[in-house]
């Protein structure tokens, strides 16, 4: 024989599990429409109870929960690693700023010594005959 107060068990569980994942839902489609290039309509439709499905998610809603929500990305599985790419990239560039800053300050200086160089030369040549040869520098 079929108990049913064990049914009745059965239903409460499912009903309070079904408000729990509803909850976490609606904490989720909130969180991402924190984001504010994400409108309520671009999320996809969900039965109540029912979790999001990221797979259902369009190109354009992933890419923007991405771009601003990487912690919501990676949650829902679908983080590329846009930020850390871009983190990579910002450091490569500082380190091509210094180096470049590096160069630019050795060839000021061998260009100093360059220009220096010149006008003794410059200097010799206007105290000296043609004929008189410079030892060396």
């Amino acid at each position: 024989m079929y108990d049913p107060e064990e049914l009745n068990a059965k239903i409460a569980r499912s009903h309070i599990n079904a408000e729990k994942v509803e909850e976490e839902a609606k904490a989720l489609e909130n969180k991402i429409l924190e984001n504010y290039e994400v409108k309520k309509d671009m999320l996809p439709p969900r039965a109540w109870g029912q979790p999001y499905d990221p797979s259902k998610f369009s190109m354009s809603l992933k890419f923007l929960i991405e771009k601003h929500q990487p912690e919501v990305a990676s949650y829902l599985g679908f983080n590329s690693g846009y930020h850390s790419r871009q983190a990579e990239i910002e450091e490569a560039k500082k380190e091509a700023i210094a180096r470049m800053a590096e160069q630019t300050e050795k060839l000021r200086e061998k260009n100093q010594e360059n220009k220096l160089r010149r006008e003794a030369d410059r200097l010799w040549n206007q105290t000296h005959s043609i004929t008189q040869k410079r030892v060396s520098y």
